[in-house]
């Protein structure tokens, strides 16, 4: 994910070129997906993995810069909602259309051989017609830097975020947001099958509709979002995550654990959205690619220490026992708060401030 980031700063180091990632790096993510069903050796599935998520990560990286800059800031919140929206339904085509698919597909066949090919085919042909298609249609102004274009060595690149000390607050949380977020969902199946013995089935029909919760709450979080402080709406984010994680932690029946989907899903649409709009009030004019690029890495370190970190710790300390993903992710909420309490939503301090002339 860093490596995949990174490439943004240097095909838009600091102005716009969002349409440009996304035109890029489609048609260069959409052959590793066609590829995908007829890798026959273990060592090719990982190569293309890499090299799909790298391209995946140049597109992704470029969201920040183009909200950022395209969008009004009192209008960020409700384009960061249906951007959210349209990844949950992404989710939902997959699990309940893609999957059967591929169940039909299999049974045709008579075996594996090309295993999950329409899904790939389907969601190759997404990338082309869904994301280079329309970047053709996105009307990007390139922003001229305040000043002139210095060589960007490492040494300037960390400076220019570590300079903007809530930018750095901001960093840190999206860290430990990616790194609960994918301690959780890269292990419940395992703890809902391993630890409490579920059927697939059950886990599907309760942790299974985490995606229809987000999508049931993120236009009305979006819009309750530009008359919100968004710092507190992160606090109250890994609150209710710490609900979550009680309620996943004595889950003994598919019901509790749908519970635990609720928390999660309000609890991942909450800090999304809070966050991605709350950053860009402090991206500065000239530099946004460059530091939304460093926010990326960010979650994107989170995300890898989530995987790996996770799993060695369920592994080789706790011996498979994975409910302590509900521990871990408790205490990252616990640390997240913390570090929330010295973020500032300043947009929202200047509207108080408004306010408060007309009240008197």
């Amino acid at each position: 994910p860093p490596a995949g980031a990174r490439l943004w700063s240097r095909t838009a180091t600091r102005g716009g070129g969002g349409a440009f990632n996304h035109f890029g790096a489609a048609p260069l993510a959409a052959p590793t997906e066609i590829a995908m069903p007829f890798a026959t050796a273990l060592w090719l599935v990982v190569v293309l993995v890499i090299v799909m998520q790298f391209f995946v990560d140049v597109m992704a990286a470029a969201y920040h810069p183009m909200l950022a800059e395209m969008v009004p800031p009192q209008q960020r919140s409700m384009v960061a909602g249906i951007n959210k929206c349209g990844l949950e339904v992404a989710w939902i085509v997959v699990l309940f259309v893609g999957m059967p698919w591929v169940t039909l597909y299999r049974e045709q066949q008579g075996g594996d051989v090309f295993y999950g090919l329409p899904l790939y085919f389907f969601a190759a042909g997404v990338l082309l017609v869904f994301v280079m298609g329309a970047a053709f249609f996105l009307k990007e102004k390139r922003l001229d830097p305040l000043r002139p274009r210095a060589p960007l060595t490492p040494r300037q690149y960390i400076r220019d975020f570590v300079d903007q000390p809530m930018l750095l607050k901001l960093g840190f949380v999206n860290m430990l947001r990616s790194l609960q977020r994918t301690a959780i969902t890269g292990y419940v199946a395992l703890y809902a099958t391993k630890m409490l013995l579920f059927e697939e089935g059950e886990f599907g029909q309760s942790w299974g509709y985490m995606p229809f919760i987000a999508l049931v709450f993120a236009m009305p979080v979006a819009f309750a979002m530009n008359r919100l402080n968004r710092q507190m709406a992160m606090i109250a984010s890994f609150v209710v995550m710490i609900v979550c994680c009680v309620v996943g932690y004595v889950t003994e029946t598919p019901g509790m654990l749908l519970v635990a989907a609720i928390c999660f899903g309000l609890a991942d649409i909450l800090i999304d959205i809070a966050h991605k709009t709350l950053s860009t009030d402090f991206y500065v004019q000239g530099m946004i690619g460059q530091q939304a690029t460093t926010m990326n890495i960010f979650y994107g370190v989170g995300r890898t220490l989530g995987l790996v970190l996770v799993g060695a710790t369920i592994n080789y300390v706790f011996e498979g026992d994975y409910s302590v993903i509900w521990s871990i992710s408790g205490v990252l909420s616990v640390v997240g708060i913390l570090v929330l309490l010295r973020v500032r939503d300043v947009r929202y301090e200047d509207r108080l401030r408004e306010r408060a002339p007309a009240r008197a």
